[in-house]
């Protein structure tokens, strides 16, 4: 389900410092868009995002802070808008660029002017503590050098603007780049420097206030707020560029959750869908310090915990889709980490989060789709104010169901849902994903064990022809090896899927690779796979199978009566043997010749079908229109020999041993090789 596989794009995003610069106008001044262009542009592991915004922006409102929480019951752990309100929303530092001479004739209006622009932004942030900087954008030919920034009478207007404003002093800062900026990126730098600052300053306070609140707590009613104040600090932490206090604060709530707060039927999904983000931010932060083991360790734990907190019985497919998730999601992490090797890389976890999909997909089958209903099943599936809640009991953090009957109308319309969702598109992406590792990896055995499992799984989504291209890989591959138990197990599979792609050539080569000797599969099995291929050759039947399906059959019974289809030698190498004889011991030279071609039937499970005289007359009649000089000769030869005979059976093709030279054989698709199919040899 969407909401239990819920992995919010905030939390991906690497935090850093919201800093929000206003009053510049990029689009009609060519400094200010300057300006812009270097503070912006991407830098690795730059510490601050900037954001352009008009100097009237609207930010989040604060809500009033409590004096206590002493009574105060949580209703839920993280909304679903914090994240995203603390990265893009709600700035650590404000900005306000204004062109502003130490000696401009109007500076007391400009003065006037620019208060007025800070006194809009303070009203806007409403009590929020967000720290306000002024740059003034001034001409560089007041400034002699770089270093000689301010005289004794400019620091004095400083102070005083810096009073009027009520700004401290380090947050008015001066830009020389009128009329044209002259070294702005070293000047930039600077500035910089002063914005990291301040920013980080606004993250402390933060920390501060949450660590103040958290020191009011109790342990049984405030459960939920120790794991989301912990939640907090390691964000704001992480704004902050303080790494090592981040990933303490993450495992300090996650040991929380895990070790002292009530899990339960009712909160099992928030509790599950915050351990996930805190697992998230963990192993991420640990690859980052270039500790994948750290890393791996911490997941494994996680995964162990929570595999078997399973929660309602007919929601199971929900715990399967968050494991799935929890798989992939460190599998993306994983991803990013060079140190992979052949024994730990992401195709694993790739593998592993198949495996939940396709247990959620078996699961997902006993669930029923609502026709007609007496309530609305889209009620149930609306966004939450809290990750993890359900729709219908927001805010519920009771362990009681206080209404049954709508209980079941939403686990009902959650089945409904389910039902729904194509869980092999799921399947298909995660194993693409995990063969591509193993790939990489030189694991080739790994490879082909996937390749396998994808093959079914585009044969369950009806895509017949590509699990059919991955088949003949498969067999390809384990024949060469001569992996015959292996081939067991894989052949009657390709074979279903052939008859179900209605691929001729494919059908035969995988019932002549499961006639071979060396293939150990039940001798019902070798039964019905010849008489289902000589019935098709001779007598035009549609092959029987288990289920057979109409739509299918009928497109079998339209395949041309007559083609040419070549076929590997390998494919029934130690099966078919055959041999060629000539019909005299001496040959003049520059004379045509007649060969013989007998082939040998021991192999077989059972004996198989021998041309009469009538029926070798007719093949050979149709075997002539090719204009094969050979077929020629042959179809002269046994044409004109017993012409008078009237016993059909007397002049039946004797079935000897042959290895064709050519590795293949061309077979008319009803003789094949059992009715003296015919090999031209060169």
């Amino acid at each position: 389900m969407a909401w239990a596989c819920v992995m919010p794009e905030e939390l991906s995003i690497v935090p850093r410092g919201l800093v929000c610069l206003a009053n510049l106008n990029t689009r009609q001044h060519p400094v200010h868009r300057s300006i812009w262009e270097l503070l912006d542009k991407e830098r690795a592991n730059a510490p601050l995002r900037y954001r352009l915004v008009d100097i009237d922006e609207q930010y989040p409102r604060s809500k009033a802070k409590r004096a206590t929480y002493e009574w105060y019951v949580p209703k839920g752990i993280l909304k679903t808008n914090w994240m995203h309100k603390h990265l893009h929303l709600v700035p650590s530092l404000i900005v306000i660029f204004f062109e502003l001479d130490w000696n401009d004739s109007l500076f007391k209006d400009k003065q006037i002017e620019l208060k007025n622009k800070i006194d809009m932004v303070r009203t806007n942030l409403d009590a929020r503590a967000a720290a306000i900087s002024v740059v003034l954008l001034q001409n560089k030919n007041s400034f002699p050098t770089v270093d000689d920034v301010y005289s004794s009478e400019r620091d004095q207007m400083a102070n005083t603007l810096c009073n009027y404003f009520d700004i401290p002093k380090r947050s008015l800062c001066v830009l020389p780049v009128l009329p044209q900026p002259d070294n702005l990126s070293a000047w930039i730098d600077r500035l910089e420097q002063t914005f990291i600052e301040s920013s980080q300053n606004y993250y402390t306070n933060e920390i501060r206030r949450v660590k103040k609140h958290k020191e009011t707590l109790n342990n049984i009613t405030h459960q939920l707020l120790h794991i989301r104040h912990q939640f907090k600090v390691g964000f704001f932490s992480e704004l902050k560029q303080d790494i090592p206090s981040a990933v303490k604060s993450y495992k300090n709530a996650y040991s929380y959750l895990t070790e002292n707060a009530r899990i339960h039927d009712t909160n099992i999904l928030e509790m599950k869908i915050i351990a996930g983000f805190l697992t998230y931010k963990i192993c991420r932060i640990s690859f980052e310090l270039s500790q994948p083991v750290e890393a791996i360790n911490h997941f494994r734990r996680h995964a162990d915990i929570f595999k078997s907190k399973i929660g309602p019985t007919d929601l199971v497919f929900e715990h399967k889709a968050w494991l799935s998730k929890q798989f992939q999601t460190f599998g993306d992490l994983f991803t990013r980490c060079p140190l992979a090797i052949q024994t730990q890389h992401p195709g694993f976890y790739y593998q592993e989060a198949a495996y939940q999909s396709m247990a959620r997909k078996q699961i997902a089958q006993t669930c029923r789709r609502i026709e007609q209903a007496d309530f609305d099943p889209s009620e149930f599936l609306k966004a939450t104010e809290f990750f993890g809640q359900r729709p219908w009991r927001q805010h519920h953090q009771s362990m009681e169901i206080s209404d049954a009957q709508k209980e079941r109308e939403a686990i009902a319309a959650l089945r409904d849902a389910e039902s729904r969702v194509n869980h092999s598109e799921l399947i298909i992406s995660l194993l693409v994903q995990a063969i591509n590792h193993f790939k990489k990896h030189s694991s080739n055995r790994m490879k082909l064990y996937l390749m396998y499992d994808l093959a079914e799984e585009y044969v369950s989504s009806k895509n017949y022809d590509t699990a059919l291209n991955y088949y003949n890989h498969i067999v390809q591959a384990y024949r060469t090896e001569h992996w015959w138990p292996i081939l067991e197990a894989i052949l009657p599979a390709a074979l279903k899927c052939a008859y179900l792609s209605v691929n001729l050539p494919d059908w035969i080569r995988f019932s002549l690779e499961i006639l071979n000797p060396n293939i150990n599969l039940s001798i019902q099995v070798k039964t019905q796979t010849q008489t289902n291929l000589e019935n098709l050759i001779i007598k035009n039947i549609v092959p029987q199978v288990e289920s057979s399906i109409s739509s299918i059959d009928e497109q079998w019974k339209a395949i041309p009566k007559k083609q040419t289809i070549p076929i590997d030698a390998d494919t029934f190498k130690g099966l078919l043997e055959c041999k060629v004889y000539f019909t005299h011991e001496a040959v003049s030279v520059d004379s045509e010749i007649t060969l013989q071609v007998a082939l040998n039937e021991e192999n077989f499970v059972s004996p198989i079908h021998k041309l009469t005289k009538n029926e070798l007359r007719e093949e050979l009649k149709l075997f002539r229109q090719d204009n094969d000089s050979i077929g020629n000769n042959l179809h002269n030869t046994l044409l004109n020999n017993n012409d008078n005979d009237d016993d059909d059976d007397a002049d039946d093709i004797e079935f000897r041993t042959y290895q064709s030279t050519k590795r293949s054989i061309c077979c008319d698709q009803y003789t094949c090789s059992f009715k003296g199919s015919f090999c031209t040899i060169s």
